[in-house]
């Protein structure tokens, strides 16, 4: 008995290759997006975190001074300072500060502020260092001149030995009102 061999014709062939053609031009970037939109996701989820332990910080303050000026080592914190307004500012500011309500200690003051409100610790580094293995954020005070007000926490993703992305995704810490902002320029 003789058995016919059946198989695909060319024109069948090149027709399911079109086919995965176009869907693979459809699909790819939504799944290369995917990568982004979880690193967003990373940010977002640090930024509230950040935002409810500043929440916290200043609730303590509220309890401890009833709402009334600056703060050097806040007792529920250690060495946390806040600023007239209650909201962290870093950590041994001292009495005699010039500019009581700028974030201290430079770059590190805002390294110092993470250190002191957040669980999880040893993530950011300071801008222009090298970080550790698990380093997610470089920390930046912003401004140029006193008092500086702000903290940039630029998101990094772990291992990266150069500040390559800084700027890209990350949030702003404002210790005059406690808001923070997540913003992304990639």
């Amino acid at each position: 008995m003789k058995m016919k061999h059946k198989g695909f014709t060319l024109i069948e062939l090149v027709v399911v290759i079109v086919i995965l053609a176009v869907l693979a031009v459809i699909a790819l970037p939504k799944f290369l997006s995917l990568s982004d939109d979880a690193d967003k996701a990373v940010v977002e989820g640090y930024a509230g975190a950040f935002e409810s332990a500043v929440s916290i910080a200043h609730k303590a303050w509220l309890l401890e001074t009833k709402g009334s000026g600056a703060m050097n080592d806040l007792s529920a914190y250690g060495n946390l300072d806040t600023n007239d307004s209650g909201y962290p500012i870093g950590t041994d500011k001292d009495d005699n500060r010039t500019q009581p309500n700028s974030i201290g200690k430079g770059d590190k003051g805002c390294v110092t502020i993470w250190d002191e409100i957040m669980v999880q610790k040893d993530i950011v580094y300071l801008v222009d260092t090298t970080p550790s293995g698990d380093a997610l954020f470089v920390a930046d005070r912003m401004g140029n001149t006193n008092p500086y007000y702000e903290c940039r926490y630029d998101y990094i993703k772990s291992n990266f030995n150069e500040n390559t992305n800084v700027g890209a995704l990350g949030f702003i810490y404002d210790s005059r009102d406690g808001q923070v902002s997540v913003f992304d320029n990639r």
